[in-house]
């Protein structure tokens, strides 16, 4: 997990999870001469990809339940993440799944692989920027980053 969208601290924190526990397992099981290796896909065209267009309309449908449509910051991320959504197969941000083949391929085959592998980015920007850039910029920067290309 590198980046957190609004609307999607939960899924984000499960993402962060499995960076630490790769990092953590890397550490304890060096020991044994066991490698394990991170593969982050970013964007990749996915059923998952397709379904998480689809959650939108029911992500305001339980909103609305709760009364929380009401209060004026949820329903502007509510409303962007609904654009989002339309858009979502018009923009070309998505990579290929087959993207992922060559570097799952070099961590299982290479005697020393690395921690971790970014193989895809999102639209314009590659796999490896994103996986810097939230170490490197000051939080209100990448904030303002984000918001400009439509996060």
């Amino acid at each position: 997990g590198k980046v957190v969208r609004p609307l999607s601290a939960v899924y984000s924190s499960t993402k962060f999870a499995v960076e630490a526990l790769s990092d953590g397992l890397r550490r304890e099981l060096s020991a044994f001469d066991v490698s394990v290796s991170l593969v982050q896909p970013g964007a990749v065209e996915s059923v998952m990809a397709t379904n998480a267009k689809n959650v939108v309309p029911e992500l305001r449908k339980e909103l609305e339940g709760m009364g929380l449509l009401n209060l004026e910051p949820i329903r502007s991320l509510v409303e962007k993440r609904e654009t989002q959504a339309r858009n979502f197969d018009k923009k070309n941000i998505w990579t290929p799944a087959e993207s992922t083949d060559k570097v799952i391929l070099h961590a299982i085959q290479n005697p020393r692989p690395k921690a971790r592998y970014p193989t895809a980015g999102f639209g314009p920007l590659p796999g490896w920027l994103i996986a810097l850039l939230p170490g490197f910029l000051p939080d209100h920067v990448a904030d303002s980053l984000m918001r400009l290309l439509g996060f």
